[in-house]
């Protein structure tokens, strides 16, 4: 565990998982990269999407965790 003192005290880490959501994902993205408050890391996960989810979060965050379909929400995060 991290003393207190190494623990950073700004910024924000988000885990963000998608499921055929190409129709929202624009909005969630934009407002993620416009925030005016500092984003420290960004973990994405697509669960076995048939749309272009997959492909817009890696434009958006580079690195994608791709699951299988069938994965459930708690699974995924």
């Amino acid at each position: 565990m991290a003393h207190p003192d190494e623990i950073p005290t700004s910024g924000v880490a988000l885990v963000l998982i998608s499921h055929d959501g190409a129709s929202w994902l624009p909005t969630v993205i934009d407002g993620i990269t416009t925030q005016t408050y500092p984003v420290t890391e960004v973990r994405a996960v697509d669960t076995g999407s048939k749309d272009q989810s997959a492909d817009l979060l890696r434009a958006a965050f580079g690195e994608v965790q791709e699951l299988g379909r069938g994965t459930t929400f708690p699974e995924a995060v």
